[in-house]
């Protein structure tokens, strides 16, 4: 196993019964840029869409420019909306990117 993703209806506050969420996408450094990242996560849409959700949507660290570029390349953008989230005892900022699905 070199990857995994967790997904399912969207934790967000005021998120209809239509919207699901990324949760978790994982990757191992060596198996970065073979197509193995793209394909995990065209699934993780596929399930969605075929669960019924309409929307999607996932929270990234917004200094995380790799994971960022990645989203936007397969066609997510970011909502505009900000949060932030304890790492590493910190509350770093993340960014929100959504899609319709």
């Amino acid at each position: 196993m070199v990857g995994f993703s967790g997904f399912g209806a969207s934790h967000d506050d005021g998120a209809t019964d239509t919207t699901g969420e990324i949760r978790t996408i994982y990757l191992l450094e060596e198996a970065a840029g073979k197509g193995i990242g793209r394909d995990l996560f065209a699934r993780a849409n596929e399930r969605l869409r075929d669960l019924g959700y309409r929307r999607a949507t996932l929270w990234v660290l917004e200094t995380n420019e790799r994971s960022r570029r990645f989203y936007e390349k397969a066609g997510w953008s970011w909502d505009g909306t900000t949060s932030a989230h304890q790492f590493d005892c910190a509350n770093l900022p993340i960014v929100r990117y959504a899609t319709d699905l």
